[in-house]
């Protein structure tokens, strides 16, 4: 799988792995010609007399009544002689390139022509040579119901052959299969009434651009096995669930091949791992400049990755195709610093045309899964949290080495005294001041029934608000002034240093006081009523952030090679 942000070579890596394996092996390749891959590697499992055998099994082959040569055939790749296949096979020394044979071994599947990969072919008399996919799907009944339960699957239309006429045509139908134009004529004639039942079905080539390139793409990796298929963004025109199904079916039906994929859908990706998370390896592209880097992810660390259900179900991996990633503690901290970077505006940030993207882990725990999870794949990460993330060491720590970075001594240090100052005992509070705060909560709310948000807030207003609670709502404000402010400050600077930015005030909702309440609803009110703009504290924490991400450079130290 490769990935990746926007620009970075992803597609263009195919176009040149098929270029140069199509090369002559004896023929030197134009100097500069390719521009992201430099020699790609090419292990030879056969000799040439072994794969003319395996090409002889898994392709078309006939006898030339004129020459008397034997000759065999590959979709879409043109008819090449048998004993040519030996002859062309590239010494061991000069392996990377396959000439005239790639045609046969590589299968590059690019967007547009997917298509075109449907069609009407004439049909064939009984010795008639295979020219087009739809010969050899009609020719083999395993072939065909595969192919019918694919487009079923995901689409919920079975495929029906209509080969009364000059050519061969799949129609289309929710609730008719092949068996319901069974022909029954004694004389072999067409049978009239049959014949108009099919001319009553849609044809698959006429359905949607979606509908069309599934198909094209599951018809001609069923009807030919080539040893490499190089597909390019699959999920051109699909859905994301019809994505996602894709996925799995393209594991499935080149189960014996190499698969390399050129994507932009996390759905197409999940699909392919939840079908075989065991082979998949995914290469992360980036580019700085004019120059192209990869960092890959083993299919044995992905699939540890994959048993977490964080992972499998949210959309935390959807980083792989962004510029940076934020994680942030719960949806509501991700969508009031989505909505406080969509506001900024384009001009004033520091790397315009980056595309970064904020996310959630649900908790503080599960933060270091997502950092170390992207990280492995050079995506720049940053961490957003709250100011209670101080308030256990253990958390923080993890969270420290998930970034790449250790807890110094100073950081214990200085940790170990904020705690100390902050755990402190409980001030009574006021009773004018609390029915004050009460009131305050209530007055718009008369009329209704009390809800459980109400009760946490009457809750939060009536209990001491001391120590860590204290600290939660207030940040640097909690913290007593002199050594304690001191170290909390020098703290935080060290965190920002890692990619971990503690909010300064508490909480995101210490960011706009004004608006009450938790969650979602907070974040609507905060849109809603305009609350935004005057949100400058949290203009400058979200900036920060961004002004951290590096613009298509690695923050990771390359042992493998670049372009």
């Amino acid at each position: 799988m490769l990935v990746g942000p926007n620009n970075t070579g992803k597609s263009r890596t195919l176009v040149e792995l098929q270029q140069w394996l199509s090369l002559e092996h004896y023929v030197e390749p134009p100097a500069n010609a390719f521009f992201v891959l430099d020699e790609p590697g090419v292990e030879q499992l056969l000799d040439g007399s072994q794969t003319r055998d395996w090409l002889l099994e898994r392709r078309y082959s006939w006898v030339n009544d004129h020459d008397h040569v034997a000759r065999f055939r590959t979709i879409n790749s043109g008819e090449q002689t048998v004993e040519s296949v030996a002859h062309s096979w590239p010494p061991a020394e000069r392996s990377s390139r396959l000439g005239s044979l790639g045609s046969h071994l590589v299968r590059g599947l690019w967007c547009g022509e997917r298509l075109q990969h449907l069609g009407a072919p004439n049909r064939l008399d009984h010795d008639g040579h295979p020219d087009h996919p739809v010969h050899w799907l009609v020719r083999d009944k395993a072939l065909l119901q595969a192919f019918d339960s694919a487009i079923w699957t995901a689409f919920g239309m079975h495929v029906i052959v209509d080969a009364w006429g000059t050519s061969i045509l799949l129609r289309v139908s929710r609730n008719q299969t092949q068996s319901d134009f069974v022909g029954t004529s004694e004389d072999g004639l067409p049978d009239a009434d049959l014949v108009r039942r099919l001319r009553q079905l849609p044809t698959l080539e006429s359905q949607s651009d979606g509908v069309r390139s599934f198909a094209g793409m599951v018809l001609t990796l069923l009807t030919a096995q080539f040893p490499t298929v190089l597909l390019d963004e699959p999920e051109a025109f699909l859905h994301p669930p019809q994505a996602r199904l894709l996925g799995r079916s393209l594991a499935e039906f080149q189960r014996d091949g190499q698969l390399l994929v050129a994507t932009h859908s996390l759905d197409v990706l999940l699909g392919l791992v939840e079908s075989r998370p065991e082979k998949v390896l995914i290469v992360r592209l980036t580019r700085d400049g004019e120059r192209t880097s990869c960092r890959t992810l083993p299919p044995d660390q992905l699939a540890g990755l994959w048993r977490d259900p964080l992972l499998r179900f949210s959309r935390a991996l959807d980083g792989l195709f962004h510029d940076g990633v934020v994680v942030c503690e719960g949806d509501t901290d991700s969508q009031f610093y989505s909505a406080i970077a969509a506001r900024a505006d384009p001009d004033a940030t520091p790397t315009p045309g980056r595309h970064v993207m904020f996310t959630y882990a649900g908790s503080k725990h599960r933060i270091p899964l997502i950092v170390r999870a992207l990280r492995a794949l050079d995506v720049p990460v940053r961490a957003a949290v709250d100011f209670d993330i101080l308030s256990s060491e253990s958390e923080l720590r993890t969270l420290v080495e998930a970034t790449g970075s250790g807890m110094t001594g100073e950081m214990s240090s200085d940790l170990k005294l904020v705690n100390s100052h902050i755990r402190g005992g409980a001030v009574a509070p006021k009773v004018g001041p609390v029915a004050d705060a009460i009131e305050e909560a209530l007055s718009g709310s008369r009329g209704r029934e009390l809800d459980a948000s109400d009760v946490r807030g009457i809750r939060q207003i009536i209990e001491p608000p001391t120590g860590w609670r204290d600290a939660k709502r207030r940040g640097l404000a909690a913290v007593p002034p002199a050594e304690a402010t001191v170290a909390a400050k020098r703290l935080l600077a060290t965190l920002r240093a890692a990619g971990i930015f503690v909010v300064p005030s508490g909480e995101v909702e210490s960011f706009v006081p004004e608006v009450g309440g938790k969650g979602p609803r907070w974040v609507v009110q905060v849109v809603e009523e305009g609350h935004l703009d005057a949100a400058d504290e949290a203009t400058k924490f979200v900036g920060e952030i961004l002004a951290s991400i590096p613009n298509g450079r690695s923050e990771i130290d390359h042992e493998q090679p670049s372009r």
